[in-house]
């Protein structure tokens, strides 16, 4: 048998190198574009992310995320921001459906949520994280309830 050669590819031609560098340009401009429509809305910076005790001083409800259940003050009045505390050991957060979401909390950190845009209603809370709600981390949050 008798040993086969291959020899090396021209290099292409430079309108070649050209399309390539524009077809790069645009499809990181594309990127760009893209990442700045997911990140714009009325706080582009997003909820900031607080200690366990930042969250504890809030004087807000408190809504606590555990390990595939939620509990805490899921009854508030309309306009209300409730502080998320993630009590849990591992990462969770806190999306009300049609609404707003925390950012991925760790153990022991907490988010402010502005539930201020919700009209007075019952909404299902969950968290989003990937297999949580469908092992029953979700429950019913009512905007909108009178408090004693």
């Amino acid at each position: 048998m008798e040993p086969t050669t291959t020899e090396p590819r021209p290099a292409p031609s430079p309108p070649l190198q050209r399309l390539a560098v524009v077809i790069a340009a645009a499809g990181l401009v594309f990127a760009t574009i893209a990442l700045a429509a997911v990140v714009t809305d009325d706080d582009p910076a997003g909820p900031e992310v607080l200690s366990a005790d930042e969250a504890a001083a809030s004087g807000n409800p408190t809504i606590e995320l555990y390990e595939m259940f939620i509990t805490g003050d899921l009854s508030v009045e309309s306009g209300a921001t409730v502080t998320v505390v993630n009590a849990g050991a591992i990462l969770h957060n806190l999306e009300v459906e049609g609404g707003p979401r925390t950012p991925d909390l760790n153990s022991d950190e907490a988010a402010n949520l502005d539930l201020s845009q919700l009209a007075p209603g019952t909404y299902t809370a969950f968290c989003a994280i990937e297999g949580h709600r469908a092992s029953g981390m979700e429950d019913q949050l009512v905007v909108g309830a009178t408090q004693e």
